[in-house]
């Protein structure tokens, strides 16, 4: 209904296909989403003048709008049964970058509700997608300060939330040590953090790093 679908029929057996030859990551830019807010204004975070727009002037939908949080369940849930081996959740919050003061605030950006809201998006995903030795395995790309605070109360975003519902976590440390992290991911209930803790870098690195690394689409 927002026009986001591709036309061609044959794509869901495409990836069936793909996913079944190889181990394959499915990538979901979560709420910032420059169509569906485009087509359907009651998704999406406003000013006091039209849809609020981040970097690179691309809307976003507001995690408040629990028919935004169900079609994104659906979304990964769909992305389980085509057979992916990981699916990978970024800007899977409220946004922490940008004029976040134009944004209007009432119910569909209440600070008082973020975690909340937030943390019960991910439980929504895990649902969708399933708990099984066949289901994928869910990834939630988070920042530094969550790791550093517990908590972002940009984002929503709380290190219990996290580890409560994905098996791995990817972050952009910008030179920092993973390990600093390690005790507080096990804190948090995440059980290997040598490894379920991804450090996002800008490109692949010339040798072996003694971490999980990975480079994500900008």
């Amino acid at each position: 209904s927002v026009g986001a679908s591709s036309a061609d029929a044959a794509r869901n057996g495409d990836l069936t296909t793909l996913c079944s030859a190889m181990d394959t990551v499915a990538y979901v830019s979560c709420f910032r989403d420059n169509t569906a807010p485009y087509e359907n204004n009651q998704l999406a975070l406003r000013t006091s003048i039209g849809n609020w727009r981040g970097p690179g002037e691309i809307r976003w939908m507001t995690p408040e709008n629990a028919d935004v949080r169900a079609y994104l369940a659906g979304v990964c849930g769909e992305l389980a049964q085509l057979g992916f081996d990981e699916i990978i959740l970024d800007y899977a919050a409220f946004p922490t970058e940008g004029d976040l003061s134009l944004i209007l605030t009432g119910d569909r950006y209440n600070p008082d509700t973020f975690s909340q809201t937030v943390d019960a998006f991910y439980q929504q995903v895990r649902q969708a997608i399933g708990t099984g030795e066949d289901a994928p395995r869910l990834s939630i790309v988070t920042d530094k300060t969550t790791l550093e605070q517990g908590s972002n109360s940009l984002s929503g975003q709380t290190l219990s939330g996290l580890c409560a519902a994905a098996d791995r976590l990817y972050v952009k440390l910008d030179g920092g040590d993973p390990a600093d992290y390690y005790p507080a991911l096990r804190e948090a209930g995440m059980e290997n953090p040598e490894e379920d803790l991804v450090v996002i870098l800008d490109q692949a690195p010339t040798g072996d790093l003694p971490y999980s690394w990975a480079v994500l689409p900008e």
